[in-house]
């Protein structure tokens, strides 16, 4: 079964997936928000049709440490995610700004593509839950 990760937002959520040995992070691609309950639809899609057993939401707690409004938001997204898997919360403090250092590191071009970092935060959330689990 896999592991699959979430960079949540309000307009976008980054979607990570590891592979079936949950080693490698083997997909990543974006939800478009047009309402939270088609987002939460597509999600619980992709879970079943990806044989997921663990949802990892990204926490983007202050850089206190503290909940932060949009934390707050994400566990109420998570809470309404109605299917039989395993919720996972997990810190994802600076993984955005980790996520635009690796696309100028790849020389791709994220300004007007912002999709591009939601789902590169989504893969660093989801190879450092793997990496921290181990």
């Amino acid at each position: 079964k896999r592991i699959l990760a979430l960079d949540i937002g309000k307009k976008r959520i980054g979607v990570a997936i590891s592979d079936l040995m949950q080693i490698l992070v083997s997909a990543t691609f974006l939800i478009e928000v047009k309402s939270q309950q088609q987002a939460i639809d597509e999600l619980c899609e992709i879970c079943q049709n990806n044989d997921v057993e663990t949802i990892v939401f990204g926490m983007p707690l202050n850089m206190d440490g503290s909940v932060s409004e949009m934390a707050l938001y994400v566990r109420d997204f998570a809470e309404k995610v109605k299917i039989d898997c395993k919720k996972v919360f997990f810190d994802e403090r600076l993984t955005s700004f980790e996520a635009e250092e690796n696309l100028k590191r790849m020389k791709k071009k994220f300004t007007k593509q912002k999709s591009l970092i939601d789902m590169e935060a989504a893969s660093i959330i989801l190879r450092n839950f793997l990496e921290e689990r181990d």
